[in-house]
């Protein structure tokens, strides 16, 4: 029996429209890898003093990660359904000549929803950053504007045990690392194991 229905093409434009978007879903939560160089010093928007700067904890920084969307190259009605669902999911499409596809799909960290993973050897590094930030050479000797406590958006810490040994990021110059998230973690534990209260976001 053919897995094909080829009646498709004949149904009313809405509900192929319908069968379309039911082949997407929310995106999981990702990791993404974490590496250093996040925390950036800028003025300070809440000071009237001029020379005053703040600490801006800058995700930008982050790799992206690469998703599979494979009804983008089934025809030209699901590629703009999946520019749709690219554009609610904050999906980028980036050209790629060394692929096949010609194309990739890559997404930023976003803190959000994502999950911001680092081995158990650069916790301490990450744990200390911001502080360490404050003694660079530009930041010495100024006034700097800060908030109560370090990481006061932070709202849930994964403890991951036994990590399997390829998470990890990849370094091949495209700044786009494969894609992990918590749906795949069925593969090792995790722990929730603190959160902070809602409050902190207010």
């Amino acid at each position: 029996m053919s897995p094909q229905f080829h009646l498709f093409s004949l149904l009313p434009p809405e509900l192929r429209t319908q069968i379309w978007l039911s082949a997407f879903s929310t995106p999981p939560p990702t990791f993404y890898f974490y590496k250093p160089g996040a925390w950036k010093l800028t003025p300070c928007s809440c000071s009237l003093d001029s020379s005053a700067l703040d600490f801006v904890f800058d995700h930008k920084v982050y790799d992206a990660v690469q998703l599979d969307i494979p009804l983008f190259f089934v025809n030209r009605e699901a590629r703009a359904i999946a520019r749709a669902w690219m554009r609610e999911n904050d999906v980028e499409e980036v050209e790629d000549g060394e692929r096949e596809e010609r194309v990739v799909f890559r997404k930023e960290f976003n803190p959000v929803k994502d999950v911001l993973f680092m081995p158990y050897d650069q916790w301490e590094k990450f744990a200390c950053e911001g502080v360490n930030r404050g003694f660079a050479n530009d930041a010495l000797g100024r006034y700097l504007h800060s908030g109560e406590q370090w990481y006061q958006h932070l709202q849930v810490l994964y403890l991951i045990i036994d990590p399997p040994s390829d998470l990890r990021p990849v370094n091949d110059g495209m700044k786009i690392q494969p894609r992990w998230n918590l749906k795949d973690s069925e593969e090792f534990e995790t722990r929730p194991v603190f959160a902070v209260k809602q409050s902190a976001l207010e």
